[in-house]
């Protein structure tokens, strides 16, 4: 991350002979998942918190409060937690320097409306390049405790394909595996192009709703089986 180096020259504070502790502890103050207390006082800084997701946070807060101008820590005393559980956008793709930007803004879920074979043409897969980012995007995201999602909106609004029969389910699973096995989630939209449903699916005289769980968890299984 771009912040790597700044982390090293905010420890200079150290110097003066203070001390950096961070320590997960069923007896740190705050309960709350994720949550975390951070104190900064003249002799050094401690983060306590029960998961390593609040240790997290509470090392991003702790750089957050470093008075870049005076190379200096600011004295105080936080006690912080999320009140939800998934914080996040739908973004329309990666960017550079995604990860750090959602660290730093105490976020853990990000939605890419569309992932690297977000193309018809690829047919589901990715090229070398392609395939290298979205791998090493995901393990920047996994190695912080957070998820990604790459969308397929390609194959599931506009191929609008039977959901009757079992070739749509494997066709959405095949491209499924391949962010499975990087460790990432698929964000899967059915809107803009689900209506009308397609024919053979008409031909029975049910609704979409009737399809979309049973044909989802049908995929799902597949994808799970390895």
């Amino acid at each position: 991350l771009g912040v790597a180096n700044d982390v090293k020259g905010m420890l200079g504070f150290l110097s003066g002979g203070g001390t950096l502790r961070i320590a997960v502890t069923p007896e740190a103050p705050v309960d709350k998942p994720e949550g975390y207390s951070l104190t900064v006082t003249k002799d050094g800084a401690e983060i306590l918190a029960r998961d390593a997701q609040g240790a997290l946070w509470g090392v991003v807060s702790f750089i957050q409060s470093i008075d870049w101008q005076k190379k200096a820590v600011r004295c105080l005393k936080v006690r912080d937690w999320p009140v939800g559980r998934e914080r996040g956008f739908l973004s329309t793709g990666l960017w550079r320097n995604l990860t750090e930007y959602v660290l730093f803004q105490k976020m853990n879920s990000v939605d890419l409306q569309s992932g690297g074979a977000s193309n018809p043409r690829c047919h589901g897969k990715l090229s070398p390049l392609r395939l290298y980012i979205d791998t090493e995007t995901t393990r920047q995201f996994r190695a912080f405790g957070l998820d990604l999602y790459f969308g397929i909106n390609w194959a599931t609004q506009d191929l609008n394909g039977p959901c009757t029969g079992d070739w749509l389910a494997a066709y959405q699973a095949k491209v499924c595996k391949v962010y499975a096995k990087m460790g990432a989630g698929v964000y899967y939209p059915n809107d803009d192009c689900r209506y009308p449903i397609n024919e053979e699916d008409a031909k029975t005289g049910k609704n979409a709703s009737d399809f979309d769980a049973p044909h989802i968890l049908k995929m799902y299984n597949l994808v799970k089986q390895e």
